[in-house]
């Protein structure tokens, strides 16, 4: 089975496993290999599986690649163009026709899995380490424990909400190879009681500044987990105790930085409004080398080239997905970006009077010439995460920022909302996040409005009063112009199941049936006691 049949590479370049000889009364080992008990026996190998740990989000399946297209693709944010590689693919996955035995949904499947299987293992043997080198300290084992035990969180909870609930839990590395789909409730509870556990022995951020631990998970990353979790649940109360923690200072200090762009370029990485980022660095060679496969990589680029319009192998247009530009600006008012919000100069390429992109000929493409007439109407580039000059490679350094604060108080403000809350406390939260959008960008580049101007947003409460919104409709607004191709709107849409409202225009929408990627041909055929799993899309 995928899920503990392949290991983290990271893992193998260090260890190899024995195979015992059962039939003999004489085992025979090389004194030259390891096992995953022996080898783990100092400080610094306890790094290396820490190491292995984080490695694992910058796999394809996770949050690289496939792990960031899927995401994009299911809801309504994208829409696959035809025009590049792996439209063959894509095309069915944004229309929702999706199989058992799609090999890019499997590689979500088995790459999550892998993360789990090096979480597993660094829970496992930090405190044989604690035993047999006493220059590494429990406090440090915890810590490191913490760590993992957030990260593995983070996987499940990327799984479930992937798949459902009815999927294989393993918290011990070397448990039964073929394992039944765990108990209704159990994946959920795991994700809880390893957030909870994180939170006890976790730094806050501020302690982690300053540092060169700073980027690691901390306190408020796995409480910020721990509120979205609780709220995909719909248990609101537990949710807003969770995200008044970070509003209220008690696992650091996070603000909203003055410039929204701020959240998506190189320069500003791990700044106060960062809560949890994958951090990508630029290291060069094939692209197709990096992408979290390579054995002697701990460190990844982020692929853009598919959520861009990063042209690499064509001078106008070398992109697989694109926004069109009725769903910005014509459409749902919803689903509008308002006149006067400076986010879109952040959010788009092609945008009236917005950034220019410099191409692979060095030609300098203004915004009006960034116009691909491949749907009617035209569309839009994504310019989040993306650089504004292209690289020889589909790949940059830029950290993918997977939790910000100002989700965080859009999250609380809904959970505050499903409470029963009155508009005027919730409004307050939307508000910082509606008023930042307001302020110019000035580190972008120069003869862009959005480089002095302020933009016109009016707060909340008057946004309700000019469209006939309720308080929910203001938070979906406002969470989708926002966390723009930030994959927040897939897993909001399954939240709040208005799948038929904002998806039914793709052909492959079945309802509920939609929420959820099919358990992938493989495990289904090799686990005899897979009886059940998310067939709703075979």
């Amino acid at each position: 089975m995928r899920i503990i049949k392949k290991l983290s590479y990271t893992i193998l370049s260090t260890f190899i496993l024995l195979v015992a000889c059962q039939d003999s009364f004489l085992e025979l080992t090389d004194p030259s290999q390891y096992t995953v008990d022996s080898y783990y026996i100092n400080a610094a190998q306890a790094q290396q599986a820490i190491t292995a740990s984080y490695a694992s989000l910058q796999k394809s399946g996770v949050l690289n690649q496939h792990g960031v297209h899927f995401p994009d693709q299911l809801g309504d944010e994208f829409f696959a163009t035809g025009f590049a590689a792996g439209y063959g693919t894509y095309g069915p996955i944004s229309n929702l026709i999706i199989n058992s035995g799609d090999g890019f949904s499997n590689t979500i499947w088995e790459h999550l899995y892998e993360g789990i299987y090096t979480t597993n293992i660094a829970i496992d043997q930090f405190p044989t380490i604690v035993e047999q080198d006493n220059q590494f300290t429990q406090e440090e084992a915890d810590e490191l424990v913490g760590e993992a035990r957030f990260l593995r969180a983070f996987y499940y909870f990327r799984l479930v909400n992937f798949y459902g609930e009815e999927i294989p839990l393993q918290t011990v590395p070397g448990e039964e190879r073929f394992p039944a789909p765990a108990e209704p409730g159990a994946i959920y509870q795991q994700i809880e009681e390893d957030l909870k556990a994180a939170q006890q022995v976790l730094p806050t951020v501020d302690e982690r500044r300053g540092t060169p631990f700073l980027g690691k998970a901390t306190q408020g990353a796995a409480t910020a987990l721990l509120g979205k979790h609780y709220l995909f649940l719909e248990q609101y109360e537990a949710a807003a105790a969770e995200f008044a923690k970070i509003v209220n200072g008690e696992t650091g200090t996070y603000r909203l930085v003055d410039s929204y762009r701020e959240n998506f370029i190189q320069s500003t990485e791990i700044n106060d409004e960062s809560v949890f980022e994958v951090n990508y660095t630029i290291i060069g060679g094939s692209p197709w080398s990096v992408n979290g496969d390579n054995v002697n990589q701990d460190e990844s680029e982020l692929y853009t080239v598919s959520r861009s319009v990063n042209r690499q192998s064509n001078a106008r247009y070398f992109f697989n997905f694109a926004i069109r530009r009725d769903m910005v600006s014509n459409g749902d008012p919803l689903l509008n970006f308002e006149e006067g919000d400076n986010r879109v100069y952040a959010t788009f390429w092609g945008v009236e009077d917005g950034a220019s992109y410099v191409d692979t000929n060095g030609e300098t493409l203004a915004w009006n010439e960034q116009s691909w007439e491949v749907v009617e109407g035209g569309c839009y580039g994504l310019r989040k995460f993306d650089q504004d000059e292209a690289r020889n490679v589909n790949w940059n350094g830029t950290n993918l920022r997977l939790i910000r604060y100002a989700d965080v108080l859009l999250m609380y403000a809904e959970a505050l909302h499903m409470l029963g809350r009155p508009d005027t406390e919730i409004a307050q939260y939307i508000d910082m996040v509606r008023m930042r959008a307001n302020n110019p960008f000035p580190e972008d580049q120069p003869n862009m409005p959005s480089t002095t101007q302020t933009g016109s947003l009016p707060p909340v409460l008057d946004l309700m009063q000019q469209n006939s919104w309720s308080m929910m409709d203001a938070i979906i607004h406002e969470r989708y112009v926002e966390l723009f191709g930030e994959q927040k709107r897939w897993f909001d849409i399954r939240r709040w199941d208005i799948g038929n409202e904002v998806l039914s225009y793709k052909p492959g929408w079945r309802g509920e049936a939609s929420y959820f990627l099919p358990i992938p041909q493989d495990e289904l055929d090799n686990i005899p006691n897979f009886n059940t799993g998310n067939l709703a899309n075979n």
